[in-house]
């Protein structure tokens, strides 16, 4: 028996099409071992400017979906919760879930763009900021799930 799959008379378009389908299956969300999504977790978070000064930012929260990313100290500064992208460790293993986001704006021109990881419970990245275009800032965030 011979299965043959096209699209529109193209072999490797219906490849693609069915590679897709069986990838949009996936939700990170539903992957538990390297971390819960939709949570909160209270961070630590150090503020980092461009000339390499240093403030704390006690009493901060990420708040982390299966499709965005927000803080208290982003929502203050006016920045939208930004779209969140998914990845496992190289190992191929599922306890780690990386993430990076899309750059939002603020009403400010402001943009901020995310990066980090998930394990047993525990978030740690970071979140930089340019100021029109200029260096701006970076926020570095580590913290567990707030139960």
């Amino acid at each position: 028996m011979k299965i043959s799959i096209t699209y529109g008379g193209n072999p490797g378009l219906g490849f693609l099409i069915i590679l897709f389908f069986v990838f949009s299956l996936y939700s990170p969300a539903q992957d538990t071992q390297g971390g819960k999504l939709n949570q909160v977790y209270q961070v630590e978070v150090k503020e980092v400017n461009t000339g390499g000064k240093t403030e704390n930012m006690p009493g901060q929260q990420i708040f982390i979906t299966d499709k965005t990313i927000g803080s208290t100290f982003s929502r203050k500064n006016k920045f939208p919760d930004a779209k969140l992208h998914f990845f496992l460790d190289e190992s191929g293993k599922y306890n780690v879930v990386n993430f990076y986001s899309d750059t939002v704006k603020n009403n400010q021109g402001h943009s901020l763009y995310w990066t980090g990881k998930i394990k047993n419970e525990v978030v740690q990245g970071s979140a930089i900021r340019d100021r029109k275009g200029k260096s701006g800032c970076t926020y570095e965030f580590k913290g567990n799930l707030k139960k």
